[in-house]
């Protein structure tokens, strides 16, 4: 009998580290929307603040913005895997164990899976709408051992579409019309919304400053830290990005570093990858005064399941 046991059980992907830099500052940490179309304007601004800078709200440090449901996220993967040592590190030796930002090129500025096992490889491009679990089809059984890492390599650009309704004058709903946020990007209607698909793409981690490299520390579920590197598109060792332009950047390198280092046996048999965006994958940005002003990407949060 097969047996499915979490070796990394809510690994999210935070905004600060895969969210369009357009939309948020680096260590942004909203919270979960109230679901649409259950609060009024003036309790959105109550619960999540105005987003204006040093406006607290109690709990939040009002961002002015949370986290909703998408109905659309559409999303590239390409790779992913377990390692015996980081396959992101430093040319730089001053680097602090628990930096967060300040980094200088020369700090996660190189990416080599040679110390990984890719147990999924290939393309998977779709919509991880509600969730998804895939299997890319090639790649390769981890040898029992002890893995210190796992990593992941994805697309940097994110098709999504969505909608989110407050309760005032009956129920007004906003939703996407096409345009990417970091200016007003939602039309709204009291009637049947038609959210429109828009595009975001992730150059820098730098919130509008070219910045190559994003790290965060998880201290509640799986413990441990997030590093990612946007990179080209090189198949085998992607370069990591020093100047943040679209052409240059196609790649984003993800690398997570347990706690706990992850566990393969002799008798694992597979590993699968679910992925879902239900109450994080789109930011619901308030204009401050009780209305919605942009809809923008969020993060998806990626389970791996190791199946004896």
């Amino acid at each position: 009998m097969k047996t499915i046991k979490s070796i990394t059980a809510s690994l999210a992907l935070l905004s600060g580290l895969l969210g369009a830099n357009i939309i948020h500052p680096e260590a942004s940490k909203a919270a979960e929307c109230q679901a649409s179309g259950s609060i009024t304007g003036a309790n959105f601004v109550t619960r999540y603040g105005t987003g204006a800078p040093g406006d607290p709200d109690g709990t939040e440090s009002g961002e002015g913005m949370c986290y909703g449901t998408p109905s659309t996220y559409e999303i590239s993967i390409y790779e992913m895997g377990v390692c015996t040592s980081a396959p992101i590190t430093s040319s730089s030796s001053t680097v602090a164990a628990d930096a967060t930002s300040g980094f200088a090129t020369t700090d996660f500025d190189s990416v080599d899976t040679s110390v990984c096992t890719t147990t999924t490889s290939g393309t998977w491009t779709g919509d991880l709408g509600g969730s998804a679990s895939f299997d890319m089809g090639t790649g390769s059984k981890p040898a029992a051992g002890t893995y210190t890492h796992a990593y992941i390599i994805l697309g940097n650009t994110f098709g999504l579409k969505g909608s989110y309704e407050l309760t005032d004058g009956g129920g007004t709903t906003y939703y996407s019309n096409g345009d990417a946020s970091g200016s007003t990007n939602v039309d709204s209607t009291t009637g049947t919304a038609t959210p429109v698909a828009f595009t975001e793409t992730l150059t820098s981690f730098g919130g509008g400053s070219c910045v190559h490299v994003g790290r965060e520390e998880f201290t509640t579920g799986t413990a441990g830290w997030l590093s990612a590197v946007v990179t080209d598109s090189t198949a085998t060792t992607p370069s990591v990005a020093t100047t943040c332009s679209s052409g240059s950047i196609n790649r984003i390198v993800g690398m997570f570093e347990p706690d706990t280092p992850i566990t393969i046996s002799e008798s694992t048999t597979g590993l699968k990858v679910t992925f879902t965006v239900t109450s994080s994958g789109m930011s619901v940005i308030g204009d401050g005064s009780g209305a919605i002003d942009q809809l923008g990407s969020g993060p998806f949060r990626t389970k791996f399941d190791i199946i004896e």
